[in-house]
């Protein structure tokens, strides 16, 4: 019997750590936007944040909101619960500020990179790459940001 030849990965909190960016992210946002965002303690702050990246994004799935309507609703909601309230282009570019310091925190696992070499090693010639969920600018970008030298697929 042959061993595979390619070893698919989904990459949101399997390889990279996105919860832990989401969490960072939306922090890092809410701490510079200050008042009326300051006041609520990480762990709530980011419930929150959590909750509604839940529910939109399902809303998205089903086809209830395209991808752009279930950023501005999660950012219109998140405001909302501060007493502010978001236009639609306000809440694309109060997401795309979130964003940025999304981006800036992601990272991989500390056993990602482990888990990759013990599979080369493992069963030498296999390839490995991210599951067709993950649309390839995003991965890759992901997989560039990590800081990671492996060459990464979708």
């Amino acid at each position: 019997m042959t061993g595979p030849r390619v070893v698919l990965f989904d990459l949101d909190d399997t390889l990279f750590a996105h919860r832990a960016a989401v969490s960072a992210g939306i922090q890092r946002y809410a701490g510079q936007l200050g008042e009326p965002y300051g006041p609520m303690e990480a762990a709530e702050l980011t419930a929150l944040w959590h909750d509604l990246e839940e529910e939109h994004y399902h809303s998205y799935l089903a086809g209830r909101l395209d991808f752009e309507g279930q950023r501005q609703a999660r950012a219109r909601d998140f405001a909302a619960r501060h007493g502010v309230e978001l236009s639609d282009a306000e809440a694309s570019a109060w997401f795309a500020d979130y964003f940025e310091h999304y981006v800036a925190a992601w990272s991989l696992h500390e056993d990602a990179i482990p888990c990759l070499d013990a599979l080369e090693a493992s069963i030498p010639g296999c390839g490995s790459g991210s599951s067709p969920t993950a649309t390839w600018p995003s991965s890759a970008a992901r997989w560039r940001r990590s800081g990671s030298t492996r060459a990464w697929s979708t």
